[in-house]
This record gives structure tokens, sequence and C-alpha cells, in this order.
């Protein structure tokens, strides 16, 4: 997870759990920092998008063998740390974790495909797309490699 956030995050070193004084004595306060070669700051202090790709490889490095379930996880992300998220689902799923996300952007998508290991089976992944037509749901799946298709070779939106 930390080879990760590498390429985003210059410098970064590991994470680590440090501790501050809490409000007793003695009760001192866990905060997850970010730890580069001069100094560290808490993740919490960093940008947005830093914040999303920290929490979402967190999650999806806890659950393996599990289910992890994503909403939204491009929100507040800049392009690069959506490949990187992309990379992070990946990895999950080659670890055993199901990933089931939601999400309404087509660059979230084009990253999943794009940041497909070589080995990675198209057959793990689906889109499902939902439709409100006239009161009536209506749902179709798209197994990975018509994803692809439909993406790569005639650029439909698909969400």
């Amino acid at each position: 997870m930390t080879d990760i956030l590498r390429r985003v995050v210059p410098d970064l070193e590991l994470l680590e759990v440090l501790t501050e004084p809490g409000p007793n004595q003695g009760q001192d306060v866990p905060i997850l920092h970010m730890v580069f070669p001069t100094h560290s700051v808490p993740v919490a202090l960093a940008g947005d998008g830093t914040v999303a790709l920290v929490r979402a490889a967190l999650e999806l490095g806890s659950a393996r063998d599990g289910t992890v379930l994503i909403e939204e996880p491009e929100a507040h992300q800049h392009p690069g740390a959506i490949a990187e998220t992309a990379v992070a689902i990946h990895a999950a799923v080659a670890q055993g974790t199901q990933v089931v996300l939601s999400t309404h952007s087509v660059d979230m998508l084009d990253a999943l495909l794009s940041q497909a290991p070589d080995r990675f089976a198209l057959d793990r992944l689906a889109v499902y797309r939902l439709m409100l037509c006239d009161g009536i749901l209506k749902t179709q799946r798209l197994a990975g490699s018509d994803v692809r298709f439909h993406r790569e070779r005639i650029g439909e939106d698909l969400r």
C-alpha cells in the first residue's frame, strides 16, 4: 500500500501511527502520519485527494478474501490519484478481495481498464448500468471484455 502512495506523494517513506498527548495525562492519542525524510505530517492534514487515496488503500488492504464496498473512490482526487486508486483496486482483487464500487466517473472506469495488470482477467470485471425508465428500474450487465470494447473501440460513456 505504501508503494502505491509513494507514486502520488513524493518522498513518502512510510505510514506510521504516532501519538500526541491527549486531554488527560497518560492518555496519548494515536494519529496516522505520513513520514518523510525530514518530518511527518498527519494524514488528516494532507490534501483531500491524498486523504481519499490513503483511505481507499487502507480499506482495500483490510479485507483480504472478503468484500469491500466503495462509493465513488475518485471523489476529490487528482487524475493521477484516480489511476493509483485503480492500481490499489487491482492489487486488492489479486489478493482475493472482491471489490464492488459505485461511480459516475468515466475517468475511474478508464483507469480501471488502463491500470489493469497484463495478467488481469477481464472476466473478473463487470459493469452494471442502472436506468430508471418510466418508473421501472432496468439493469444491464457488461462483462469486462465488453466494457473494454465499449470504451476503447466505440467510446461509449457507460454511465
